[in-house]
């Protein structure tokens, strides 16, 4: 598949998305009258950079070239949407969301960067599953990691002390190890916000591709003190299903 990439500001996005009346949900905010000076100079920037043409004599009457229009344009539909929020680290959360238009073309808008969006063909989770190997027999099962082992867990990845998350892991599943050190193998990441009873829950989930096959990840809330990591194996076939359910807060 012919990759394409294209990179914009949070106000190129902005003025893209208003000139096509497109839903950005969640992503960015629709363009308002109180932005013109921001949106007149990405609006400018569209051009100056071939994306677009100009159009009138008011500051967005442009028009989008073709390119921007095929990736933009499933925008105007926002059922095509499913929104994730990366974890790009401890410093910052970026968004994601992948994009279906009626061909069923997936296309994926990132945020590579704090109001630095890039559109691509390339799906988050789907463009791996290619790669992924049916899961081995008697390799399958859930790990969990308890409170005590998951903190452990934690600082020994933010000190990137990888050998010993290997060793801690070995004893909860060796098969593991490798798919979790290796940010190579994260197929797709996001946060979920669940309520159980009075308390609302923080999970970071991610799907990994382990040699034995592809893994669901749920990570609860470190500050919960029932907290656990939990590894669950999915079949290839099965893994756009299992993001659905976790998304809408299913079991998977």
């Amino acid at each position: 598949m012919r990759t394409v990439v294209i990179t914009l500001s949070v106000d190129e996005l902005r003025v893209a998305a208003a000139v096509l009346d497109a839903a950005v949900p969640g992503l960015v905010e629709q363009y308002a009258t109180a932005e013109l000076g921001a949106d007149a100079a990405a609006a400018r920037s569209l051009v100056a950079r071939e994306l677009a043409t100009p159009g009138a004599d008011e500051p967005l009457a442009i028009e989008l070239g073709p390119l921007l229009v095929a990736v933009l344009g499933p925008l105007c539909a926002p059922d095509s949407v499913l929104e994730l929020e990366l974890d790009a680290g401890r410093a910052a959360t970026l968004r994601c969301a992948e994009i279906r238009d009626a061909a069923g073309q997936v296309r994926v808008l990132r945020e590579t960067s704090p109001d630095i969006w890039c559109l691509d063909e390339q799906p988050v989770v789907a463009d791996a599953l290619a790669t992924v190997q049916p899961l081995a027999a008697g390799d399958g099962g859930v790990v969990e990691l308890g409170l005590a082992e998951h903190a452990k867990l934690e600082e020994l990845l933010v000190d990137e002390r990888h050998d010993d998350v290997r060793t801690l892991l070995a004893a909860r599943g060796s098969f593991l190890a490798q798919a979790f050190t290796d940010p190579s193998r994260t197929l797709g990441r996001l946060t979920r916000v669940s309520r159980q009873g009075d308390a609302i829950v923080l999970e970071g989930i991610a799907w990994v591709s382990a040699p034995c096959g592809t893994w669901v990840i749920v990570d609860a809330d470190p500050d919960d003190e029932l907290a656990s990591t939990t590894f669950t194996p999915v079949e290839p076939a099965g893994l756009a299903a299992d993001i659905d359910a976790v998304l809408t807060g299913e079991s998977s």
